[in-house]
């Protein structure tokens, strides 16, 4: 039994998941199907991702920067040999990312999406700040309180059979006591111990780098012109800077900790890209198009009265 037999500050949704996959695999090893849960997770989060960058841009624009998504949150899992909570809780949360996007809302759907954010949580802690947005995103609805109210009733009515049944199971098990203490005492006090943040936050910046141009950019862009961005969009920034946030609270980060980020911020930098390059193409059309239109501006300033005057 969890954390009775076995220490582990991770979350139970991981032992689950690790147990229905050595249920219907029981021939391999338990380590490589873990391997194989991580490559099939995430690549199907990086699936639907292409699906989401397609819907604003080119296939090969879309094809590149799921590429760069792949590999900030493969690259570390691969390094490891796989096995670690935030590859499996990567799909259920980016799948409730596609449903915002692409289901249409009515409670069913709702619902579904409190369901995978659930899951999300209780595979991974570091998945709280991302569920917590995406749960207001398909909550909000413009400020029709009656609305807002029946999409939460759904959301919380997926989120919750989940939950429930795993504490049940705790209970019977025995384990819950002692659930408590390993998730809860010991994240408390590894934050109070702190230290990790300074040593691995140069590290982290400079491999974000890559994205914090073109995020800055669509942030930018969210400033100046709100109604360009769409309840995506705003999910995905509000995961960005909720997320910053949560890591200043642990007082640490490791680098497995950048794979719950890494959705958000390709979104947001697909499209900072994307406008850099139209705002671009934009300065090199009118560059390229000026001599050609320089004899009509001379024509119509000589035909204008005022250079009548002057003849």
């Amino acid at each position: 039994m969890p954390y009775r037999g076995l220490w582990d500050s991770k979350p139970p949704g991981s032992f689950v998941l690790n147990a229905l996959g050595q249920a219907l695999l029981p021939w391999l090893e338990p380590w490589l199907v873990s391997w194989l849960l991580t490559v099939v997770f995430t690549s199907a989060a990086i699936l639907l991702i292409y699906d989401l960058l397609c819907r604003h841009l080119s296939a090969g624009a879309s094809w590149a920067w799921s590429l760069v998504g792949c590999v900030a949150m493969a690259c570390y899992p691969v390094a490891l040999g796989g096995g670690l909570t935030e590859s499996f809780a990567v799909l259920p949360i980016v799948a409730a990312l596609w449903g915002i996007a692409v289901w249409p809302r009515t409670w069913r759907t709702t619902a579904a999406i409190g369901c995978l954010l659930s899951c999300a949580c209780l595979i991974s802690l570091q998945y709280l700040p991302g569920a917590a947005c995406l749960a207001i995103a398909v909550v909000w609805s413009g400020g029709r309180v009656a609305a807002s109210v029946r999409q939460a009733a759904a959301c919380l009515g997926g989120a919750l059979p989940i939950p429930v049944a795993v504490l049940g199971w705790l209970v019977l098990g025995g384990a819950l006591g002692d659930a408590v203490d390993q998730i809860v005492a010991f994240n408390v006090a590894d934050r109070e111990r702190g230290g990790q943040l300074l040593l691995l936050l140069p590290v982290t910046v400079l491999l974000l780098c890559c994205f914090a141009v073109p995020a800055g950019v669509a942030f930018a862009r969210a400033i100046r012109r709100p109604r360009s961005f769409g309840r995506v969009d705003w999910a995905c920034l509000a995961w960005c800077l909720s997320y910053a946030v949560y890591i200043l609270y642990q007082g640490r980060i490791f680098l497995h900790f950048l794979i719950p980020v890494a959705p958000p911020l390709v979104i947001l930098a697909s499209h900072g890209m994307q406008e850099v390059w139209d705002g671009s193409g934009r300065r090199n059309r009118a560059f390229v198009a000026w001599p050609s239109a320089l004899p009509r501006w001379l024509g119509a300033l000589c035909s204008s009265p005022r250079a009548s005057r002057f003849n």
